[in-house]
C-alpha cells in the first residue's frame, strides 16, 4: 500500500540483485573475505543443509504417488535318506504392484507444500549470504576505524607528552605550577588508558571476523584497512512494492503461506475414502510338477469411520499453522519497510553530521594551534590549552566516527534493500 518512500536519498547507484558490495567499497581484501566465508561459515553451511533436507521431503512427496512394486521369491529344500543331499519341494516367485488413487488432492497438495518449502529454504539461504555479506563488511569498516582512532591517540599522546615536557619546565624555571604538571600528567594517563580501550576493540574484531568467515580465531590474522580509502556508495533503494517483490526474507515467507494452504489441502483431502489399486503375478512349483502361474487383480477402497476426530485435529492443526504463516509474513513485510525507512534516514542524517564535524574539527584544529601559541608566549593559562585541545582530539575522533557511520549506514542500506 506504500508508493514510496518517506524520505528519499538520490544516487547514481540503484540496487540490483547482482550488486557486488566489497566492489561499492572499493576494498579487494573485503572480497576475498566475503568468498571464504561462503565456503567455510558455518552459518551458511548449516542453511545449505537445510535445502538439502527440503528437497529430500520433497523426493519423499513425489515418491508417495508413484505405483509401488514388489519381486518376492521362495525356495523349500527337504533332506532324504539314500537320495541326493537335498530335494527341493517346492518353490515360487512373486510379483505386485499397487497404486493409490489421488482422486481427492491429496498427494498432490504434499507435492506441491514439500516443493514451496524447499524454494524457501533456499531464499533463506539467500537472505543468510546477504546478512553475513553486510556484517563481515561492517565488522571490517569497524576494525579499520579503530585502527584510524588509534593513530590519532597515538598522535595526541605524542603531543601531550611534549607538552607535558614543556610544563614541567616552565615549573622548573618558576612560571608553572606544580597543578599544572599534575593536570597534564594526569591527561597523558587517560589517553593511554583510552588507547587500551580502542585496542581491545581491535582485537574483537579479529576475532568477530573469524567467527564469519568460519576460520578458527587463534591463527587467524587481517591487516585493518585505512578507512580513508573506502568509497562511500550513494544507494537508492527500489520502490517498496518492487522490494517486497525481490526480498529473500519476503518471499520465503510468502512461500510458506503456499505451503500452509496446501498442508491444508492435504489435511481436507484425508477425509475423503481412499482407493488401491493392485496386481500381482505369482508362478510356482510343487514337488517337481509343472510350473503354475496366475494373475491377481484386486481394488481395496477405505473410507474414515471412527477417526474423524483425529482428521478434524489435523485440519484445524493446519489451519492455524497457515494462519501464522500469513502473520509471519506480514511481519517481514512491516520489517523490511521500516529497515529502509530507518536505512535512508540514517544515510541521510549520518552525511549532514559528516559536514557539520569537518567543519568543527577544522575550526577546532585552529583553535588549538592558536591556545598553544598563547600559553608559549604567557598569554593565556593552561586550562584554555587543555580544554582546546582536548577539543581538537573529540573533534576529530568524531570526524572519524562519523565517517564509520556513513559507511556503515550505507552498508544497512545495501543490505535491507536486498535481503
Amino acid at each position: 500500500m506504500s508508493p514510496a518512500w518517506s524520505d528519499t536519498v538520490t544516487g547514481s547507484y540503484e540496487v540490483s540483485p547482482d550488486a557486488d558490495l566489497a566492489a561499492l567499497l572499493g576494498s579487494t581484501q573485503l572480497a576475498d573475505l566475503i568468498d571464504r566465508a561462503q565456503s567455510t561459515s558455518p552459518g551458511l553451511l548449516r542453511a545449505s543443509a537445510r535445502i538439502d533436507q527440503a528437497r529430500a521431503l520433497l523426493r519423499l512427496a513425489r515418491g508417495a504417488s508413484l505405483p509401488s512394486l514388489s519381486i518376492g521369491t521362495n525356495v523349500s529344500a527337504n533332506s532324504r535318506a539314500g537320495g541326493s543331499a537335498f530335494d527341493f519341494a517346492s518353490n515360487f516367485a512373486t510379483i505386485d504392484a499397487a497404486l493409490t488413487v489421488d482422486f481427492a488432492g491429496g498427494a498432490a497438495a504434499g507435492r506441491r507444500s514439500a516443493a514451496q518449502r524447499t524454494m524457501a529454504a533456499r531464499y533463506d539461504r539467500d537472505a543468510l549470504i546477504i546478512l553475513v555479506t553486510a556484517e563481515l563488511a561492517r565488522t571490517y569498516v569497524t576494525r579499520a576505524a579503530l585502527q584510524a582512532r588509534l593513530g590519532l591517540i597515538e598522535q595526541s599522546i605524542g603531543q601531550a607528552a611534549q607538552l607535558q615536557r614543556i610544563i614541567e619546565l616552565r615549573q622548573q624555571a618558576g612560571v608553572a605550577t606544580k597543578v599544572d604538571v599534575g593536570l597534564q600528567t594526569i591527561r597523558v594517563q587517560q589517553l593511554r588508558a583510552e588507547r587500551e580501550r580502542l585496542q581491545q576493540s581491535l582485537e574483537e574484531t579479529r576475532v568477530a571476523i573469524s567467527l564469519l568467515v568460519g576460520e578458527e580465531a587463534p591463527g587467524f590474522q587481517i591487516v585493518p584497512a585505512d578507512i580513508n580509502q573506502f568509497a562511500i556508495p550513494d544507494i537508492a533503494p527500489p520502490s517498496p512494492s518492487r522490494l517486497i517483490a525481490t526480498r529473500p526474507d519476503v518471499r520465503a515467507a510468502e512461500l510458506r503461506i503456499e505451503a500452509a494452504g496446501g498442508d491444508v489441502r492435504q489435511a481436507r483431502a484425508a477425509f475423503f475414502p481412499q482407493l488401491d489399486l493392485s496386481i500381482g503375478r505369482n508362478a510356482q512349483s510343487f514337488l517337481g510338477s509343472g510350473l503354475l502361474s496366475g494373475l491377481s487383480i484386486g481394488a481395496d477402497l477405505m473410507a474414515p469411520i471412527f477417526n474423524r476426530n483425529r482428521l478434524k485435529g489435523n485440519l484445524a492443526l493446519a489451519a492455524a499453522q497457515q494462519r501464522e504463516s500469513v502473520q509471519n509474513y506480514r511481519e517481514v513485510l512491516l520489517a523490511a519497510l521500516a529497515d529502509v525507512e530507518n536505512g535512508l534516514s540514517a544515510a541521510a542524517h549520518a552525511r549532514n553530521r559528516a559536514s557539520i564535524l569537518a567543519a568543527v574539527t577544522n575550526q577546532a584544529r585552529q583553535t588549538a594551534s592558536l591556545a598553544r601559541v598563547q600559553y608559549l608566549e604567557g598569554d593565556a593559562d593552561l586550562r584554555h590549552l587543555l580544554d582546546a585541545q582536548d577539543l581538537l582530539i573529540n573533534a576529530q575522533d568524531a570526524e572519524l566516527v562519523s565517517r564509520q557511520e556513513r559507511l556503515e549506514a550505507a552498508i544497512a542500506l545495501f543490505r535491507v534493500s536486498r535481503a
